[in-house]
């Protein structure tokens, strides 16, 4: 199979009417929900049955030049000149090794078929 390869410019950053920021991806909007990826049907969500959930681009410092972590945010934290802080897991259960092993620090691979394509 032959599939397109993503670029910049095929990821546009969103932000909806909760204010959670997402991606929009070939028309299909993704939002970031406690570390992992919703993507909401018609109807998932608003106000009340009337409102419907809103998105619309994100402004260029609406989110700061980058969306930091929230441990950076808290009062007396300094912010470190290196991020890494080990993922902190809220549920209890056995997690399995190939999940675990994303939440690991590793080193970040190349784009698939390397730099510029």
């Amino acid at each position: 199979m032959n599939q397109k390869r993503l670029t910049e410019n095929d990821v546009k950053w969103v932000v909806n009417s909760l204010g959670e920021l997402g991606v929009c991806i070939e028309g299909q909007y993704f939002f970031c929900y406690k570390g992992e990826s919703i993507q909401y049907t018609s109807g998932d969500i608003g106000r009340d049955d009337e409102v419907p959930l809103l998105v619309r681009g994100v402004g260029k410092r609406e989110f700061g030049e980058v969306v930091n972590p929230a441990a950076w945010y808290r009062p007396g934290f300094r912010c470190p000149d290196f991020y890494d802080e080990p993922v902190v897991w809220n549920s209890i259960g056995i997690i399995p090794d190939e999940v675990q092993k994303f939440y690991e620090w590793q080193p970040l691979p190349p784009p698939p078929g390397g730099v510029g394509g």
